[in-house]
């Protein structure tokens, strides 16, 4: 039976486990991300530009193809030796096979390769939930790592995610250079999902803020502020070149690329929070290991004490 600090290291192993998972996920998660819109832009630069751009973009998705399956080779290799994430795993090769056998036809512009990488997106987002959930890091009782976990799995990732669809929605009716009621709608739904969202995540990170101090707070508050930035442009480009024009004349590929810009600017956000969470964990698993080792020479130090005790009072009844 394991000792209670015994206990509090496989939780802690386990959290590193989980957080390593997720931040492999996540860059699953971007390049489908970035194939959804890449492929709704090919659709549109097939049907009006010239055959060298057209076919410039097609070697472009082939790379995030490429970069896509690398990516599920590397968590593969990870997952798929942890018991821990054993589900996880199971989850993630099936996603991958689902994703591989859509890619059969990726330049197949009759098909609706918004609805599909969104189902996608949204599969991977859960796994990186269930993972965090499965590993305790949804439980975690410290707090201000619990509260990181909160704005990088429940807050950042949806924000993107619905970026993300504004982003292709945008593209679609930029095309048309016309729209109608029910584009203005869909326009304003995610305009207003994002508002909502950056709301809760300025709520969130003022608080982690307080929790901080120095040049940690420095940095993550001017990429958090970087991230806003881009965010906040992309809103009022929609809104100033989208949704209150009659006619579109914004590029495309223009409105299409401010999108990437803050798919970077998230990531660099998300991954350096997650070298913190990273780094806490190891710190703190390093220390609980030490207090087990000690705790084991202890007991051993007492088995041997017993052990001679009883020794020295058998030889006295000789």
């Amino acid at each position: 039976m394991k000792s209670q600090n015994e206990n509090i290291l496989v939780v802690l192993q386990r959290e590193l486990d989980g957080v390593n998972a997720i931040r492999s996920i996540k860059e699953v998660l971007v390049e489908i991300q970035k194939l959804r819109g890449a492929s709704n832009l090919y659709g549109i630069l097939y049907s009006y530009s010239n055959k060298e751009e057209v076919d410039s973009y097609k070697n472009h998705i082939i790379k995030l193809i490429e970069r896509l399956d690398k990516n599920f080779t590397i968590l593969g290799d990870f997952t798929g030796v942890n018991p821990t994430l054993s589900e996880a795993d199971v989850e993630i090769k099936e996603l991958e096979e689902n994703i591989v056998k859509f890619h059969q036809n990726i330049f197949d512009i009759t098909i609706h390769h918004f609805d599909e990488y969104s189902k996608y997106a949204r599969e991977t987002i859960n796994i990186m939930i269930d993972v965090a959930d499965r590993s305790y890091l949804l439980a975690d009782i410290d707090e201000k790592r619990s509260l990181l976990i909160n704005i990088l799995i429940n807050i950042v990732l949806n924000l993107i995610e619905t970026i993300g669809k504004l982003r292709s929605v945008g593209v679609k009716i930029i095309n048309k250079k016309v729209k109608n009621i029910h584009d203005i709608s869909e326009l304003q739904y995610y305009i207003e999902i994002v508002r909502n969202y950056i709301n809760i995540f300025n709520l969130e990170f003022d608080k982690y803020s307080t929790m901080i101090e120095g040049e940690e707070r420095e940095k993550f508050t001017s990429l958090k502020n970087r991230l806003a930035k881009d965010i906040d442009y992309f809103i009022k480009l929609t809104f100033e070149e989208v949704v209150k024009q009659d006619l579109i004349f914004i590029d495309p590929k223009y409105f299409f690329e401010q999108g990437d810009d803050i798919i970077r600017s998230e990531s660099l956000f998300y991954n350096e929070l997650f070298k913190l969470i990273e780094n806490h964990l190891e710190e703190k698993i390093k220390k609980q290991k030490k207090i087990v080792f000690k705790e084991k020479a202890l007991q051993y130090g007492t088995y041997l004490s017993i052990l001679s005790f009883i020794s020295y009072s058998i030889w006295s009844l000789i």
